[in-house]
């Protein structure tokens, strides 16, 4: 069975599927029920009675925090090219500072964009 768990409605915040019923209440935070859910529902709200769980749209900004999150992983992944000591030479340096700029622009640069179809910079080479 599976189980959802949140504040009466507000979203799911999590979900627990078991054959035993008992495992699910220590998984609630204080305000928080535990109701039987159909299926996992990506976005959804908990009943307010606690009878169950109604589908949801994406939060509005659920595209942006991808893009997001995309992002930051590529910036971290050449943060080494903006320390002081990298092997760069002058133009390398002024390349990957662009284009960790162009990184930190979005995604307010692209508004709407989803991670699918954002245009994303491109990575200099070295």
């Amino acid at each position: 069975m599976i189980f959802a768990i949140g504040a009466p409605g507000g979203p799911v915040r999590m979900y627990i599927e078991t054959d035993e019923p008992e495992r699910v209440g220590p998984q609630c935070q204080p305000g928080e029920i535990a109701c039987p859910a159909v299926a996992r529902l990506p976005w959804a709200t908990i009943v307010a009675d606690g009878s169950g769980i109604v589908p949801g749209a994406a939060p509005a900004d659920y595209e942006a925090e991808r893009v997001r999150a995309r992002r930051t992983a590529l910036l971290a992944a050449c943060d080494w090219t903006a320390l002081p000591d990298s092997p760069l030479s002058e133009a390398q340096r002024i390349a990957w500072r662009a284009y960790r700029q162009a990184l930190r622009d979005l995604p307010a640069s692209q508004p709407g964009a989803t991670l699918e179809t954002v245009d994303w910079p491109v990575e200099p080479t070295t």
